[in-house]
């Protein structure tokens, strides 16, 4: 008689078990995955250009570079021609979109389209650029910190966080990688580009999330330092002012307080030169350019802020006490007026058909390069004895040891300079931006969270000596 196995309890699992420990299975291999995975950007786009350095600025060879996107529902049925002139108009400013998409530099599905073609659910669209970034300064990105878990560096003036707008191979995340060779960097938080100081880089998606954590609870401590317009009152002063958009388009915000998102920032005068008062700032939030706006609210804004010290843009008050004599439309209308990208320009060629065959410069035309550039910086020179009015202070104070050229630095070589004929700007001659026209005197000084506690020097702006 064969044994029974009757009184041994089964324990045979449900569907929904099994279901459960598949789903933790797979979320358990996915955050193994996240770990591991390697973030920042391929040797390939690393490999697009190079740096060079002249007059005190970090500069970028022209190069190729493509958008692509898969078309939205609001698309569907309009012509490429529609969807470029009345979206991406500042993607195509000075080019003839008929002329972009007849040569091939927009496509669908990879393929050039007629004028007429109509875009279609699905369809994926590209765009070739002849790319030319603005330059930054070339003050050196010091490292404050570095261990196997994170990588602490203080920002110079003019340096986005990540590549955006006409920023790319000049931001700090790709400059980092490229030139010091830092790769699988992760980043919290920003800093505005005009804002120097304090970033803090995460080596690992551990350090990555509990400063993420501590960002989020709003645990971490955060220490600013600005210098004002005048006399800034002796008390500590709370401003909780709400902040919202004013224009997307340019990104600008302002003081709304039936629509704005919460904001709380702390000021602290810690001295007055007569002229401007040095100001540690708290901020308890971390809404976009909010110490800028609230010190605009109190009516004592960041001596060379180039958008919120500008009441031609903002109106008489200039949003002291949250008082705007302009409307949105009106505000973002006054700032294009005045940054514009053609206040840079010296020389601008009439049209295309004005262009003289000698004067198309292709890769390996030095000599007509240099003649080019020599031009331009007798242009420059010339423009430089001209007051430009950007409402931005040139301190006496400024260091011009700063713009003295380093040998080990690799200068400009023609043999690397592209030049598109569809390309506006390669018809440009731009002139050099100055250095207190990438300077804001707004700085990240410190950050503090558990036991760790990393801190820049002061700039040279919040010297007890400066008398700007």
């Amino acid at each position: 008689m064969s044994a029974s196995n009757s009184d041994s309890p089964k324990t045979s699992k449900t569907r929904q078990e099994i279901k459960e420990e598949r789903k933790k299975a797979l979320k358990q291999r996915r955050q193994q995955k996240k770990e591991h995975k390697e973030v920042g950007f391929s040797n390939d786009i690393l490999k697009q250009t190079e740096y060079y350095f002249e007059n005190g600025l970090r500069k970028v060879y022209p190069y190729y570079f493509g958008w692509n996107t898969t078309a939205k529902e609001r698309w569907f049925d309009r012509t490429l021609l529609d969807i470029y002139s009345t979206e991406f108009s500042r993607a195509t400013v000075n080019q003839s979109v008929e002329n972009l998409i007849e040569s091939g530099k927009i496509r669908c599905n990879g393929q050039v389209k007629s004028l007429d073609y109509k875009v279609k659910n699905g369809d994926r669209i590209s765009h070739i650029k002849h790319r030319h970034e603005i330059p930054v300064l070339a003050d050196k990105i010091k490292i404050i910190y570095d261990d196997d878990n994170f990588l602490v560096v203080d920002k110079p003036c003019s340096i986005p966080i990540h590549p955006c707008g006409k920023y790319r191979y000049n931001s700090l995340s790709i400059i980092l990688i490229k030139e010091m060779g830092y790769s699988n960097l992760r980043t919290m938080y920003r800093l505005d580009r005009l804002t120097s100081g304090l970033v803090i880089l995460a080596k690992n998606l551990k350090s990555s999330l509990l400063v993420d954590k501590h960002i989020k609870d709003r645990t971490a401590q955060k220490t600013y330092l600005c210098r004002v317009n005048g006399e800034f009152p002796t008390e500590r002063i709370t401003v909780d002012k709400p902040i919202d958009s004013a224009s997307k388009k340019i990104g600008m915000f302002w003081v709304d307080c039936d629509n704005g998102k919460e904001a709380l920032t702390e000021f602290e005068r810690i001295s007055f030169n007569g002229k401007t008062s040095l100001v540690k700032c708290f901020p308890k939030t971390g809404r976009t350019h909010q110490i800028r706006i609230h010190l605009q609210y109190l009516g004592y804004p960041i001596v060379n802020d180039p958008l919120y010290n500008q009441p031609t843009v903002w109106g008489p008050s200039n949003g002291k006490n949250g008082i705007y004599e302009f409307s949105k439309k009106q505000i973002e209308e006054n700032f294009l007026k005045i940054h514009t990208f053609e206040a840079w320009i010296i020389k601008q060629e009439s049209s295309e058909n004005e262009i003289d065959e000698k004067e198309t410069v292709s890769k390996y035309d030095t000599s007509d390069i240099a003649a080019k550039r020599k031009n331009s910086q007798d242009d420059q020179n010339d423009n430089k004895k001209q007051k430009i009015e950007f409402n931005l202070v040139k301190s006496s104070n400024e260091v011009d040891d700063e713009f003295e050229a380093d040998p080990s630095l690799p200068a400009f070589d023609g043999t690397k300079l592209t030049k598109d004929d569809e390309c506006f700007e390669c018809k440009q001659i731009y002139r050099d931006p100055v250095r207190s026209e990438l300077t804001m005197y707004l700085h990240a000084l410190s950050y503090k969270f558990d036991d760790l506690e990393f801190k820049t020097e002061f700039p040279l702006w919040a010297r007890e000596d400066f008398n700007g």
